[in-house]
């Protein structure tokens, strides 16, 4: 449907004919708790994303166009007709020296993250402008989709973003939320991490003390990872799902084709076509605290007497939580390349703890000695730590093939010339 919907855009607007307007009636959203809540779509000079992520964010249950607002980092006009297409706000900023020269292939990637960094905290701090009344905002960006209960899903999380002060953020995205790692769309995680692509802020945060420091200079990092960093994280937490709402479809300034294929693609998405009822009880600081606990005081132990990358770490076996202990940042990343999750990286869990699904399994993973779950692990139990290259985990089982082949052959080297040996002296001793 959306290669259609491209080829439209490109037969109405690319020939300077006035466009058709395109008219989306999504379903009401049921105790709506974001009237007052803007939407900000953060885009730059990609018309044919703009262009998808428009149409599933007026698609979605609940979405209401006066709220949503196209933020440019320049007045290109393509972006700019799709908005107008879609009969929403759209804001350029001048982020862009001249729009006819410009080529992002020429840029560093130091300016590109530079005119990101601008880019949002303009955006942020314009929409907020734009809309007074409003306690928190929602952030995208052009190349993510969203699913059809986006707006359920943080309707029914805002309440916990405005009165729980442990939090700093609810995101729509899931680092390590994988078609074969995540199962419950009603499932929600806390995190010692900003996961973003697709997050709700509150406008207190950012007032009081994001938008005076926000990075206006080149910096190593990028906004995100400074937002992650412990002087704005203040021992905060995030929201995140199980089954992400959002979907990222494109490859950007950051990310390659081939990152797009291996990372994203394969990442969850929930695609039911009705809102999913989540259970925010449980999410407060304090309750999340002691259900991980009960968790882990039931859990069953994961096999630690083999590598993290072997079938044989988690039974065979359908809802049962497992607990699973490691050591070292290696081995974290060595078991979710083995997973292929997302390996690119340290993402914080929870205090040093993971939860993901395997084999349809609740997995519990806690990094040991860091986290303060690891008291829950017996003595007579070892964290499991992977010393061993990553590569000949990956290719143990043609290693092995290999030595078998070459023990073969040399033992039949060994045993053809043993027998040639005792054939010549059996004729010497004859002669």
């Amino acid at each position: 449907m959306y290669v259609w919907d491209c080829v439209v855009y490109h037969n109405t607007c690319s020939t300077g004919n006035d466009p058709w307007p395109v008219n989306i009636s999504p379903k009401p959203l049921k105790h709506n708790q974001l009237n007052s809540t803007p939407v900000a779509i953060v885009a730059s000079n990609r018309a044919e994303c703009l262009y998808r992520s428009l149409y599933s964010v007026l698609s979605a249950d609940g979405a209401n166009s006066s709220l949503i607002t196209v933020f440019l980092d320049a007045p290109f006009p393509d972006p700019m007709a799709v908005a107008k297409l879609f009969n929403v706000t759209v804001i350029a900023h001048s982020l862009v020296a001249d729009i006819k020269t410009f080529d992002i292939t020429k840029e560093s990637s130091t300016m590109i993250r530079n005119r990101i960094d601008k880019h949002y905290k303009l955006t942020i701090s314009k929409m907020f402008d734009m809309f007074p009344d409003a306690t928190q905002a929602i952030l995208l960006e052009d190349d993510l989709q969203v699913s059809t209960d986006f707006f359920s899903y943080f309707s029914q999380t805002a309440d916990l973003l405005y009165n729980d002060s442990s939090l700093y953020c609810i995101s729509a995205w899931n680092d390590f939320s994988y078609q074969q790692s995540s199962r419950d769309p009603g499932l929600l995680y806390r995190v010692d991490n900003m996961p973003g692509l697709g997050w709700m802020l509150r406008k207190s945060l950012y007032r009081e003390e994001l938008e005076s420091k926000w990075p206006m200079k080149p910096q190593k990092d990028s906004w995100d990872g400074w937002l992650r960093r412990p002087p704005q994280r203040k021992g905060r937490e995030c929201i995140m799902p199980d089954v992400c709402r959002t979907f990222h479809f494109s490859v950007g300034a950051h990310i390659s084709s081939l990152g797009q294929q291996r990372y994203f693609n394969t990442h969850s998405f929930n695609k039911l076509p009705y809102p999913v009822n989540i259970n925010t009880e449980m999410m407060t600081r304090n309750a999340y605290e002691e259900l991980v606990k009960k968790m882990l005081r039931n859990a069953m132990l994961a096999n630690h007497l083999v590598s993290v990358c072997s079938s044989r770490l988690i039974p065979d076996t359908t809802n049962v939580t497992y607990a699973l202990y490691i050591k070292g940042n290696k081995t974290l990343l060595d078991l979710m390349s083995c997973l292929e999750l997302w390996d690119v990286d340290y993402r914080p869990g929870h205090k040093n703890m993971w939860r993901f699904w395997l084999k349809g399994n609740h997995i519990l993973l806690i990094q040991c000695p860091e986290s303060e779950y690891c008291s829950f692990k017996p003595d007579s139990v070892f964290p499991i730590e992977e010393t061993i290259p990553l590569f000949l985990i990956f290719y143990r089982k043609y290693i092995i093939l290999a030595l078998v082949f070459t023990t073969a052959v040399v033992t039949t080297f060994i045993t053809a010339k043993w027998c040639r040996c005792s054939r010549d002296s059996e004729a010497d001793s004859k002669a």
